[in-house]
This record gives structure tokens, C-alpha cells and sequence, in this order.
């Protein structure tokens, strides 16, 4: 879905705008607490009944989009956190020496 791709350039633009450790740590506290209210909130909102009367949950529904987004911006903060225990992970390995990178 291209609704990721701007959210995803939104979390970015935000996140390079930090230039001290602290706002660093600050926005990536509040991408775990929005992460975590949208899919939540996602999750809360596909118990109702749907907005859309032709979408199927796991498919096309805006609620599991909210679920998906929440968690992906959710763990854009865990992999920070992550990061910030010491030492150099895998992870950070991986995005190095990645062609996608």
C-alpha cells in the first residue's frame, strides 16, 4: 500500500531532524507510544463493524492497515532500543554491509 511509503518518509524526515541524543531518544519514545495506540486502536477498531462494506480484513480493510502500521512504527523504536543496549548487533552488521542500504 502507498499509505506505508509516506508514513515511512514522515517517521524519516522526523527522525533526521533530531540533532542532540536526547531529542533522539524522545522521538523514539513517542514513535513506541503512537506505534502502540495505532495498532491498538487498529486492532479495537476491527471489532466493530466495517467502514467499508466490500474490504476483507486481511486484505484491503483500513483497520488492519492501522494494525500493520502501528507495529512496523512500533518497532522502528525497538530496534533503536535495541541498538542502545551496546555493542555492535547483527542488525546494525546487516545494515552496513546491505546493497539495499
Amino acid at each position: 500500500m502507498g499509505g506505508f511509503v509516506f508514513a515511512g518518509a514522515a517517521v524519516g524526515v522526523w527522525l533526521d531532524a533530531a540533532r542532540t541524543t536526547d531529542e533522539e531518544q524522545r522521538i523514539n519514545l513517542a514513535l513506541a507510544v503512537i506505534g502502540a495506540a495505532l495498532a491498538l486502536g487498529g486492532y479495537a477498531a476491527s471489532l466493530l463493524p466495517p467502514i467499508v462494506a466490500a474490504a476483507d480484513f486481511w486484505t484491503s480493510s483500513p483497520t488492519f492497515f492501522f494494525v500493520r502500521l502501528g507495529v512496523s512504527t512500533a518497532l522502528v523504536a525497538l530496534a533503536y532500543a535495541w541498538n542502545g543496549l551496546g555493542g555492535r548487533s547483527w542488525l546494525c552488521e546487516f545494515g552496513r554491509s546491505s546493497l539495499f542500504v
